[in-house]
């Protein structure tokens, strides 16, 4: 799955997210209907109604309510798969996984069904089957703010060390979707809710100069080389 600052997503009740979210958003991160601000002064306190675990949550709770996995094919006409991530507030997120031509060895195991007669054994019905019930009965019920925590249940349930059980196709679904749900409910976008609220800094560019791999009639096993202006101080600069 993805791999986000803890210190932005997991929900304290003291502290959290008041240096930057209106009183509506800060509702809406901890499932609450109110504010206690009798102990310090300006300190909103949660109170009530949060769903910071696995339970039933009210309609404003960041509670993961449903999760539907389907298969789509992608750019190149192979099958992927795409997960909805449904909230109990009535956020959704959706994200399809994308796939590379070139599998490098220590890749994280993308689950594919094998079976030959359909899309040449490269269809995702085992992926999609794993999100439907199993990811499902694991994550409904659990906050959506709490990203970290629900990636490493899906590790922990998975087992393996390349998430060949679950299929890391369809954990990194279910992680994706599940940001981009937290986000939709927050009101941020998707980027400012990863980065935290004061996200500016964009990434550094890379420049490809080799190709190898699938992409290349040449023999080399690395797919692409790559120059980074690493330290530049903008993105123009770079």
């Amino acid at each position: 799955g993805i791999i986000i600052m803890e210190k932005y997503l997991n929900h304290k009740h003291d502290s959290g997210y008041e240096r930057c979210c209106s009183k509506d958003q800060y509702e809406v991160i901890c499932g609450c209907n109110g504010f206690d601000t009798s102990k310090k002064k300006g300190k909103r306190k949660c109170y009530g109604g949060a769903s910071h675990g696995r339970g039933p949550g009210k309609k404003n709770s960041t509670a993961i309510r449903n999760i539907v996995a389907h298969e789509i094919l992608d750019s190149r006409g192979n099958p992927t798969i795409e997960v909805e991530v449904s909230l109990d507030c009535g956020a959704k997120g959706v994200a399809s996984v994308p796939s590379g031509a070139s599998t490098g060895v220590y890749e994280a195991y993308e689950l594919r069904d094998g079976d030959t007669r359909r899309y040449r054994g490269l269809g995702v019905g085992k992926a999609t089957y794993n999100v439907n019930h199993v990811i499902r009965e694991l994550l409904v019920g659990i906050n959506a703010l709490n990203q970290v925590d629900i990636d490493y249940r899906m590790i922990r349930e998975d087992g393996s060390n390349v998430k060949k059980n679950l299929g890391a196709n369809a954990m990194l679904g279910v992680s994706l979707a599940t940001a981009k749900a937290a986000a939709a409910a927050l009101g941020v976008p998707l980027y400012q809710y990863i980065g935290g609220c004061n996200a500016k800094i964009l990434p550094v560019p890379m420049l490809n100069c080799i190709n190898g791999g699938k992409h290349a009639d040449n023999k080399l096993s690395i797919q692409e080389f790559m120059i980074a202006p690493i330290g530049a101080k903008s993105f123009a600069r770079a």
